[in-house]
């Protein structure tokens, strides 16, 4: 009898045992959908691909994230991370990020160029001066070139790149000669990434010139 009654407690304790909850003690498991590192061009749509949420206890896929439509914002350039948070119903915490980067395409354009015009019209002659080119931070394939046609850092103009081409936006203005306005036309040819020459006209109140630029980099 004794026997029996040890039995039978020995059976309950195993019981007991194997009835008891197990403890989680493991964060859930993000994975992300798509690259952790994404690039992105000034000016497109981005849509955030996501993340798959497992867990190994409660099979939990809630998360929460601060992607939104300024995180990243694709119209100002820069590095942005987007964060994702998920817990399990143990309270076990888990964490993730993707980086996207938003930049202009024509960002590889940038830099200081040696130029040599040669000019025809009322300031005919050879001059060397150098541009620093420089790329918007806002709009997708502008740059901006200082000291254009070699009269000053001041006199900024922009220009548009399209493929093999660039264009400088119609009537830039400049103050030609420090005294009088002027305007800009014209555009040229990009190889290898790089501004190798362009054709442009300055139209002001004393005449018109017209250029050939070569652009070394």
């Amino acid at each position: 009898m004794k026997r029996l009654a040890f039995i039978l407690l020995g059976f309950g304790v195993l019981l007991f045992t194997s009835c008891k909850k197990k403890t989680d003690t493991s964060p859930p498991v993000i994975t992300l959908k798509g690259e952790s590192v994404m690039r992105v061009s000034l000016n497109t749509d981005f849509k955030d691909p996501g993340i798959i949420v497992t867990d190994d206890v409660d099979g939990t896929d809630v998360y929460t994230t601060d992607y939104s439509t300024l995180n990243p914002n694709t119209d100002l350039e820069g590095t942005y991370t987007i964060n994702y948070y998920s817990t399990d119903n143990g309270n076990n915490n888990t964490h993730a990020v993707r980086t996207v980067i938003v930049s202009n395409d024509a960002k590889n354009m940038a830099g200081l160029y040696s130029v040599t015009d040669y000019i025809y019209g009322k300031s005919a002659g050879t001059y060397t001066y150098k541009v620093n080119v420089t790329a918007s931070t806002t709009q997708n394939n502008k740059l901006f070139l200082a000291n254009f046609g070699g009269l000053g850092g001041d006199v900024t103009v922009s220009a548009i790149a399209s493929g093999d081409t660039l264009a400088i936006k119609p009537d830039a203005q400049i103050p030609f000669g420090m005294t009088v306005p002027g305007s800009i036309r014209g555009g040229g040819d990009i190889v290898s990434g790089k501004i190798v020459d362009l054709y442009y006209s300055v139209i002001y109140s004393g005449g018109i010139d017209y250029a050939y630029s070569y652009w070394t980099k």
